[in-house]
């Protein structure tokens, strides 16, 4: 069975972005050896460098690249 991921638009991105269920996810799976989360603050900073986001992203089952006010073929500029 193919399992397509759903479009999002960029303000649901955005969105997602600062939610609970993110951090959470950082927490969970952040390699100590890439990132220390030890407090607030470096999750903060972990969360606006984008860690783990495309892995965050698919978790959901969300597309990272088409968004739904775009038109994504993986054969252009290929």
């Amino acid at each position: 069975m193919i399992k397509f991921l759903r479009q999002v638009s960029s303000e649901q991105l955005d969105e997602l972005k600062y939610e609970g269920d993110y951090g959470g996810y950082i927490m969970a799976n952040a390699d100590p050896e890439q990132v220390v989360i030890c407090n607030s603050d470096t999750l903060l900073a972990a969360m606006e460098q984008e860690y783990l986001w495309p892995e965050f992203l698919a978790s959901q089952g969300i597309d990272p690249v088409a968004q739904e006010d775009q038109v994504y073929s993986p054969y252009i500029g290929a």
